[in-house]
């Protein structure tokens, strides 16, 4: 297998990679080289997804949250309250 795009910095495995002339340098964090192989891979994808689809990416939270109110792309901001998250709960 090949070890591309992936360097050793004391026991921990690296990615080191150029995507559309930007260059990302992240740790794996794994010290097992079949593990780095994966993570390298699977990130790599998520990069080049990202720049030549434009997908946003979004926290869990704020896709939850704009999904549970209907706001489609929108996303909320700020503290959730209880009729944020139920809108038929009345607070009195």
């Amino acid at each position: 297998m090949s070890e591309e795009n992936l360097y050793k910095r004391g026991e921990t495995w690296w990615l080191r990679a150029t995507v559309d002339g930007r260059e990302y340098r992240e740790s794996l964090r794994t010290r097992d080289v079949k593990t780095a192989r994966g993570r390298r891979d699977n990130r790599l994808k998520e990069l080049t997804t990202a720049i030549y689809l434009g997908e946003k990416k979004v926290s869990w939270k704020e896709a939850i949250v704009g999904w549970s109110l209907g706001r489609g792309d929108e996303l909320y901001q700020g503290p959730l309250t209880v009729t944020d998250m139920c809108p038929f709960a009345h607070a009195d």
